[in-house]
């Protein structure tokens, strides 16, 4: 809320969109979080706003421990364009969960992710809306233990965004999990240089048994 409060004006009319002047710092240790869009969705945004930045000592050092009564959003995005996370682990110790959805009307894009860790989520990424979604950056950023049924990104046909386009993926891992990399049901533009997949894929003879 504080961040939404200080949002300014560029001089000289540089710029239509109101601009930001937050940087969150998050220091080293545990941070628990337990209720819904608890990161970023609470401050009820009416119009879009360029920058926020959150950061940390490390994944690992500074985390974010989501962990809601029931499956929920750790951030609800529709406003915040620009928005960068650096150095920070992020954990669901709730089934079911989503670090961010992102369901635009208000041309929310441009999401950099610098050195992050995501844990145990269903979803990283849960795409909808209809304007943008566009133009994410992953880069030497870690998944793990995701759950099965999720994704990295998901981006459903019938709510989906209208941007199937530009998400980058630089020297990631995506370890010890079933669950696809990308769920795009309209399919789209990803680029992946460089992946470490270890253990992905361990129990999918176990499913297939299953299923038979």
């Amino acid at each position: 809320t504080a961040a939404k409060n200080a949002k300014r004006t560029l001089p000289y009319s540089l710029d239509s969109d109101p601009a930001g002047t937050v940087s969150i710092y998050i220091p080293a240790g545990d941070y628990l979080i337990t209720t819904n869009h608890g990161l970023i969705g609470q401050e009820s945004m009416s119009s879009k706003v360029s920058g926020l930045r959150f950061f940390g000592e490390g994944n690992g050092i500074s985390n974010i421990i989501f962990k809601p009564s029931a499956a929920g959003d750790c951030c609800y995005n529709d406003s915040w364009l620009n928005i960068q996370f650096q150095n920070l682990g992020f954990f669901a110790a709730t089934a079911g969960c989503t670090f961010m959805h992102s369901s635009t009307t208000h041309n929310a894009q441009r999401y950099q992710f610098l050195s992050c860790g995501f844990n145990r989520f269903k979803y990283n990424f849960y795409l909808e809306g209809d304007n943008n979604n566009s133009e994410f950056s992953f880069i030497n950023s870690h998944c793990t233990n995701m759950e099965d049924n999720g994704a990295w990104l998901r981006v459903p046909a019938s709510t989906g965004s209208d941007q199937f386009l530009n998400y980058w993926f630089y020297g990631c891992t995506f370890w010890s999990t079933n669950a696809p990399l990308i769920d795009m049901e309209l399919g789209g533009h990803v680029k992946i240089y460089g992946m470490d997949i270890s253990n992905w894929g361990s129990r999918s003879e176990e499913h297939t048994s299953e299923l038979q």
